[in-house]
């Protein structure tokens, strides 16, 4: 026995287990005599929200345990998906657990419960319960050819694609409708692919629509509606493509492409379109010209190799052709680059952190370029300041450089302020203009001392640097009235000459809208008393007008300047053949649309610069160069979300000087492809600054997001006459009918971002979507009777984080315009931003109709996620507006609402979400 003993204490671990087993079971139960009681019976019941499950979503998992025993038991309850641990949970002195699931692989899944027992419960595991997680598919649709005669053979081949999942099962083809035929899915080099040759498509148009069946673990998909053509028995024609330069390029090279389609034969005129492609990459597409022929110009290429061909689609009377490959290399850019925000300079006090509204100036003496920026005189710094320790206000700062990237404070345009104006109306948003052998400075002080409003005012020099000396009186003063009281804003001048060299000045902002008028030859008096109106009111300010490819451009600012990290600035473009307008956007909605009880209309601008979700916000109150390369750039002021003050002067926002470079995709100007301002993340080839240089500048290859496979989950076309399950009430149940084909809301009095009127404000409400999506919501509002527009009445979309936390897509009148607004309520504890939001102006609404609105969510790898909004006036063409960046915890919902002002109806036709694309 003593051996025993001895052996017992000299092994560390007998010992350790020995103790633990008696403190458990009790000393009764550990002595020399007799066996530890048996564990008591344990079972399992094992439970899931859903037997199905849609790749990427997930389950709810729960496990009860009851035993026999008399003590409550202790240990972990896992899940597992056939011997695959998915999680374990301590019972924390309870008896049941639950677990969510989520990332479940396409296929069958046999999930088990299993409890590993204690010391007095036996372990247990569960019967199993199967999950079957089906994934979306994608199906895409090719045609070849799209032009053809009738009873030619047309090839139509689809493919479908999941992901982690290889697509079993069949495709079945229609016209318009008519089934062609359903052809089985086969593995092509590992693509899952269906063709089917068909020579029985009917004369016309025909959509082709391919459609995948749902399989054992993979959802159906339907692909894009591709169109044939069909025509009687079609003429050959045989297509040519020139490329100059060819053979091998510099990066940023403007590059001409030229394609000849010549008849086989046949007199009548060629018709139809000639599509440029980089392998399968559309460069651009012309229609035919009477010469047979067709043009484009661009720098758009990969680095590398490029494949070039001309495609011709034909006619009625020619059959389609395409050119032979054109082989292209573009070498990679090895130069200078640059990235916004610009460096400015003072010598005196260091680092220039404000030059905003700025106008620029090109000078050239000899072989030499200089250009000057003339800026709004807003402090540079924290040490730019007067005696006593104010921040200093420049009258006009001046700053030069000579590779436009590196600016240098020069001096003040001004020595003193004007005679006329008062302190506290220094001069701001300059425009400056050579003038025969003067330079013209124009300029706005924010008010005048009779009478007593804001006012235009010009100064002349006989140097680009000064002094600049005003001219005595203001240009334009408060005493010509237009479309307003008083309070008319007559600021942001700018000065364009016409095709005869009639020199034009525009002018105007929120208060009275955008005019332009006459300058007599030497731009230093007005020529007439005659102001045409070219922008609406209550919307724009801080125009901009230039003349390029035959067009007058006018761009225009809307938004919030001067909000730090939250400035919400952006800037908007029409187009017009003649200087006075009207200047309408790409979807032909006028920049100057009054929304009237008879006109009915909103206004319009496509979008030029807008916050795309990186660094920099507030970007606007631009002017537009172009270098000497011949690429055209934005010149604009911007806030850095990593600066976005002064550094050690709180509040006072910084507007930076930046630039982009501008392209016209569809004959409107954008700032790189659509791709907006860029950032630190971002560096440019720097313009070409001096005579001779060139510019490294190729195009982003930018896409709108677009919709991918569809969540059928969260999606609603509120067809049935009571709402889903999926859908809650936050705050209180509105009032609202569903009529079978809408959900149709009345308005309440209550507006979110005042703190005591968004628990009143009923949202109806569902959890947002995991993952990125892409959601799209169509919605009219109908006005209460007897009011017209002026009311504010919102109706729109939530993404909703908690009352004071959200982001708002919505539609409302204002006084005479009708906008979309996008907002972020982004809480309290800023006091740099103590109102605790900040709106961002969206698109063109359709006022009175329906209304599509859409908002891409994409999750960033440091955990924020960016909401990109964009709306349409048909659903077809969708118009980018403002990204917000943000950062929400979990349980994000998304919600549908209507209010402002009660009396009106909103009605929502539906609400789908889907994947995002690309």
């Amino acid at each position: 026995m003593t051996n025993i003993r001895r052996i017992i204490l000299s092994s560390p671990r007998f010992f350790c287990l020995l103790c633990a087993t008696c403190f458990a079971l009790a000393l009764s139960a550990c002595s020399g005599s007799g066996s530890p009681a048996a564990p008591a019976a344990s079972q399992v019941a094992l439970t899931v929200s859903s037997t199905a499950v849609v790749t990427g979503t997930g389950v709810t998992l729960s496990a009860a345990l009851t035993t026999s025993g008399s003590s409550a038991p202790i240990g972990v309850i896992t899940f597992f998906d056939g011997t695959t641990a998915l999680q374990a949970v301590s019972l924390a002195g309870g008896t049941s657990v639950t677990a969510s699931i989520s990332g479940f692989a396409a296929g069958s899944h046999s999930i088990t419960a299993a409890y590993g027992g204690d010391q007095t419960h036996a372990a247990a595991t569960s019967a199993p319960m199967t999950i079957v997680s089906t994934t979306p598919t994608t199906t895409t649709l090719t045609a070849n050819p799209l032009i053809a005669a009738v009873g030619d053979p047309v090839t139509l081949t689809a493919t479908v694609s999941a992901n982690g999942y290889t697509p079993t099962g069949s495709v079945t083809f229609t016209s318009n409708g008519t089934n062609l035929g359903t052809v089985a899915l086969n593995a092509v080099m590992g693509v899952q692919t269906a063709q089917l040759v068909t020579t029985s498509l009917p004369l016309g148009t025909d959509q082709i629509v391919a459609t995948f069946g749902a399989s054992s673990f993979g959802i159906g998909s339907a692909s894009a509606a591709v169109g044939v053509q069909i025509h009687s028995a079609l003429i050959n024609t045989s297509d040519t493509l020139t490329v100059s330069p060819s053979g091998t390029i510099a990066s940023g090279t403007l590059t001409t492409l030229t394609a000849s389609i010549k008849p086989v034969s046949g007199s009548a005129p060629l018709t139809g379109t000639i599509s440029f492609l980089d392998g399968s990459r559309v460069l651009g597409s012309v229609a035919i010209s009477a010469t047979n022929s067709g043009t484009i110009q661009t720098k758009q290429f990969n680095v590398g190799s490029n494949s070039l061909t001309a495609v011709y689609t034909g006619d009625a009377v020619y059959g389609g052709s395409a050119s032979a490959a054109v082989p292209l290399t573009m070498t990679a850019y090895a130069g200078a680059t640059y990235t916004n925000p610009l460096n400015t300079t003072d010598p005196v006090s260091g680092k220039a952190y404000n030059c905003p509204d700025p106008a620029i100036l090109k000078t050239t003496a000899g072989t030499v370029n200089t250009w000057y920026a003339y800026c709004t005189g807003d402090a540079f710094n924290s040490a730019d300041t007067v005696a006593g320790g104010a921040l200093k206000v420049h009258l006009i700062s001046i700053f030069s450089s000579s590779d436009l990237v590196n600016w240098t404070y020069v001096k003040d345009a001004l020595t003193a302020l004007p005679t006329w104006a008062q302190p506290g109306q220094e001069p701001q948003t300059p425009a400056i203009k050579k003038i025969g052998a003067n330079y013209v400075l124009y300029y706005e002080t924010p008010s005048n001392t009779a009478p007593n409003g804001p006012a235009v005012a010009v100064a002349t020099a006989l140097t680009p640097v000064g002094p600049f000396i005003d001219s005595g009186q203001p240009l334009v003063d408060q005493s010509l009235l237009f479309s307003g009281g008083p309070s008319r804003t007559k600021n942001s001048p700018e000065v364009v000459a016409d095709g005869t060299g009639q020199l034009w000045l525009v002018y105007g902002g929120v208060y009275g809208g955008i005019t332009i008028r006459q300058l007599t030859a030497n731009g230093t008096a007005l020529a007439t008393t005659n102001e045409i109106s070219i922008g609406v009111d209550n919307y724009y300010t801080n125009p901009y007008i230039y003349f390029h490819n035959g067009y007058f451009y006018e761009m225009l600012t809307a938004g919030a300047c001067c909000s730090g990290p939250y400035s919400t600035y952006l800037v908007h473009v029409g187009r017009s053949l003649s200087i006075t307008g009207p200047y309408d956007d790409a979807e032909g909605n006028d920049l100057n649309a009054f929304s009237t009880p008879s006109s009915q209309g909103a206004p319009g601008g496509d979008s030029t610069l807008i916050m795309n979700g990186n660094d920099i916000v507030g970007a606007g109150s631009n002017t537009v160069f172009t270098d000497e390369s011949g690429q055209d750039y934005i010149f604009y002021s911007g806030v850095s979300k990593k600066q976005p003050y002064l550094p050690n002067v709180n509040g006072y926002t910084a507007r930076q000087l930046m630039m982009d470079a501008l392209d016209y995709p569809n004959g409107f100007p954008v700032a790189r492809y659509g791709a907006g301002p860029s950032d630190f993340t971002t560096p440019q080839p720097v313009p070409a600054a001096q005579p001779g240089a060139t510019n490294g500048y190729v195009p982003p290859f930018y896409v709108q997001d677009a919709p991918g496979t569809a969540i059928a989950a969260s999606s609603d076309d509120f067809n049935s006459t009571t709402l889903s399950p999926q859908w809650t009430f936050l705050h209180t149940p509105a009032s609202y009918v569903l009529n079978g084909s809408a959900y149709v809301v009345q308005s309440v009095s209550q507006e979110s971002v005042v703190t005591s009127s968004m628990p009143n404000l009923p949202i109806l409400a569902e959890p947002e979507p995991s993952g990125n999506y892409l959601m799209e919501v169509k919605v009219a509002v109908s006005d209460a009777p007897g009011v017209f527009n002026t009311d504010n009445n919102q109706a729109g979309i939530f993404i909703y984080s908690s009352d004071s936390v959200y982001l708002r897509l919505d539609e409302f009148p204002y006084f005479d315009t009708e906008q979309i607004e996008y907002l972020n309520q982004y809480g309290p504890g800023i006091p740099t931003a103590p109102n605790n939001f900040s709106f961002a102006p969206g698109g063109t609404p359709n006022f009175r109709a329906s209304t599509y609105f859409r908002i891409a969510k994409r999750i960033l790898a440091s955990g924020a996620a960016t909401y990109t909004s964009y709306s349409s006036t048909d659903g077809v063409t969708y118009l980018t507006g403002p990204t917000w960046t943000v950062t929400y915890p979990a349980g994000v919902k998304v919600g549908l609402f209507a209010g402002h002002t009660a009396g009106y109806t909103a009605s929502f036709d539906y609400i789908h979400f889907t994947t995002v694309l690309p």
